[in-house]
């Protein structure tokens, strides 16, 4: 809770100086519970009452089951008090197929969410998106809806 509150007081006072001049997002919460994910958005929310924040950061890693995926968004959006979401990072499993899969179900649907308006795959690194110079089998997925 101290954490939260300093955070809270710190993001009140640096942050609003650019309220209105670019888009303010909140910090960013992983798909892990209390201290790491969306308790932890909630309570930093709750106490930055007068912090400016238009939209909620978000990433999800190493979970292959889509549903739970999109639950996770979907209850970012509702507990980020109906902000837009931007998804800063998020990794699927890690066998190709799966990856591929997941991406081939959650990539549809993040682009029929009206309230997700950003979202990036994490990391471009060998084996991930890309292999050697060029995309690999799961680059080539993700790019295919972007």
């Amino acid at each position: 809770m101290v954490l939260e509150r300093l955070i809270a007081c710190t993001s009140a006072a640096h942050m609003q100086l650019f309220s209105g001049k670019v888009k303010l997002g909140s910090p960013a919460v992983t798909n892990g519970g209390g201290h790491m994910g969306l308790g932890w958005l909630k309570n930093f929310l709750s106490r930055c009452s007068s912090c400016t924040i238009d939209f909620v950061a978000i990433h999800w890693y190493n979970g292959g089951d889509a549903g739970a995926f999109k639950d996770y968004v979907v209850q970012a959006h509702e507990d980020g008090g109906y902000r837009p979401v931007w998804i800063t990072e998020f990794q699927g499993p890690s066998s190709e197929e799966e990856e591929i899969a997941f991406l081939g179900e959650v990539s549809p649907w993040l682009d029929s969410q009206d309230y997700v308006h950003r979202y990036a795959y994490f990391m471009a690194s060998e084996g991930s998106l890309i292999s050697g110079h060029v995309l690999s089998r799961v680059g080539e997925t993700f790019t295919s809806f972007v």
